[in-house]
């Protein structure tokens, strides 16, 4: 007895034998020992202190491994990551700093950018797309260069020209358009070439009116007109000189007789 409870004690032969108690389990990842006599097998100690790691012994070769835990979401579209032994899945970045895309992301393929749609539906603006700015609306330009069209626009169907209306509401007037000028008017032809009318035009009713020029008989004409004759007929006699006085008396009886009259013609 070697006093040993770890150990069987015997003789053979006169010979006295102290082995060793068997501790081994035969797994490399524990310590095997004996006290007092009990067989103590302590796994042997892999932790790392990282509690985002899984560790374990391979009982074949006694080498500690630590496992990364699987924080995988099955997305791309996420970053996944373990802290303090806990997954976190933050959603990618796919922003591609361009205003001209719509940035999403594709569970399975990752980041996608589609072109932007900018049609606002309106046919009166020119749609375009800036990658800076984004979309930009900007009003199309209708002019046809052409003074003789009111130009617009019509947001269902675009450009609209019609024609300048030049009527000035005077109907003594005639009205035209030149393209390069716009409208303008010139005056309707009252002339009927007789110089003893006076032609003007109603720029009402458009009508042309003529006045005959009045001849005015007074008694200072009449004295003039006997002194013309008396100059003229000093070699006359007496009867020659009565006969041309009462044709000049008659002549102003009919001339107060046909005293003119305004006159419209249509």
């Amino acid at each position: 007895d070697d006093y040993n409870e770890c150990t069987e004690d015997e003789c053979i032969d006169d010979k006295c034998f102290n082995e060793p108690i068997p501790v081994s389990d035969y797994d490399l990842c524990t310590i095997d020992y004996c006290s007092e006599g009990e067989v103590y097998n302590v796994p042997v100690e892999c932790d790392d202190y990282d509690e985002c790691t899984v560790d374990s012994c391979d009982s074949e070769t006694g080498i500690c491994d630590y496992e990364q835990i699987d924080c995988d979401d099955g997305t791309v579209c996420t970053d996944d990551k373990c802290v303090d032994g806990l997954c976190e899945h933050s959603h990618i970045d796919c922003d591609d700093y361009d205003e001209c895309t719509i940035d999403t992301c594709h569970c399975e393929s990752g980041c996608l950018h589609s072109t932007k749609n900018c049609d606002d539906g309106d046919a009166c603006t020119d749609d375009v797309c800036d990658s800076y700015h984004g979309c930009v609306n900007e009003p199309i330009d209708c002019s046809d260069d052409d003074e003789c069209t009111d130009d617009d626009c019509e947001p269902t169907v675009g450009c609209i020209y019609s024609t300048t209306d030049c009527t000035d509401d005077d109907e003594c007037t005639n009205e035209d358009c030149d393209p390069d000028w716009g409208c303008y008017t010139w005056h309707v032809k009252c002339d009927d070439e007789n110089e003893c009318t006076s032609d003007y035009c109603d720029c009402e009713t458009g009508t042309l009116v003529i006045l005959r020029q009045e001849f005015a008989i007074t008694s200072k004409s009449i004295v003039m007109m006997v002194l013309c004759v008396l100059m003229i007929s000093v070699s006359m006699d007496c009867v020659s000189i009565v006969t041309s006085i009462v044709m000049i008396m008659m002549s102003v009886r009919l001339i107060h007789a046909t005293v003119n009259r305004d006159v419209s013609i249509q």
